[in-house]
């Protein structure tokens, strides 16, 4: 059995061949009718690929592909935006059923009720500190400082407000948001 992979791959790449594997080759095509065969085809398929003009594009294509790539490469980004927010959720998901079994398995409803009970009442006392660190603090000040003060927080948060629903407006006008 004649092993014909080096002829073949000196016949079809095209490389420089030593003097003595260009005697090789020659002898081997003397011998090897399948392999005669193939280096005819393949200088026939070498001619016709030399034979074909080639053709220039479109007016306007080159245009038209770039615009229609940054449409694909966006709908490619928003793709994988929308993976790997799913990923994410699905993966978060596991986790908070894991620590949800974990904990239901190791606590009783008593102490789910007690521990909420007593997050509520420790927001509402915090709550109820800031507000008399506020009153005490605006009571150092004449009532005419205090009003001002109370204005100018006030505008701020309208301020702020305004800023942050232009800045929605801008990105939702400009189309940059990932939904």
């Amino acid at each position: 059995m004649m092993n014909h992979l080096p002829f073949e791959n000196w016949l079809l790449d095209d490389i420089d061949l030593s003097d003595e594997q260009k005697q090789m080759l020659q002898s081997h095509l003397r011998e090897c009718n399948r392999c005669m065969d193939l280096k005819d085809r393949w200088l026939q398929v070498d001619r016709r690929l030399q034979s074909v003009q080639t053709t220039s594009p479109a007016d306007g294509f080159s245009a038209r592909w770039k615009a229609g790539l940054d449409a694909r490469w966006a709908n490619l980004h928003h793709q994988q935006v929308h993976r790997w927010l799913f990923i994410l959720s699905v993966l978060g998901l596991l986790t908070f059923s894991l620590i949800m079994i974990n904990i239901l398995r190791t606590t009783s409803l008593m102490d789910w009720l007690f521990a909420a009970f007593d997050t509520v009442s420790g927001f509402f006392d915090w709550w109820d500190q800031l507000l008399q660190a506020l009153f005490s603090v605006f009571a150092l000040f004449p009532p005419f400082v205090s009003m001002i003060l109370t204005i100018l927080i006030v505008s701020m948060l309208c301020v702020l407000t305004l800023v942050w629903i232009l800045s929605l407006w801008r990105i939702y006008r400009r189309g940059n948001y990932m939904v």
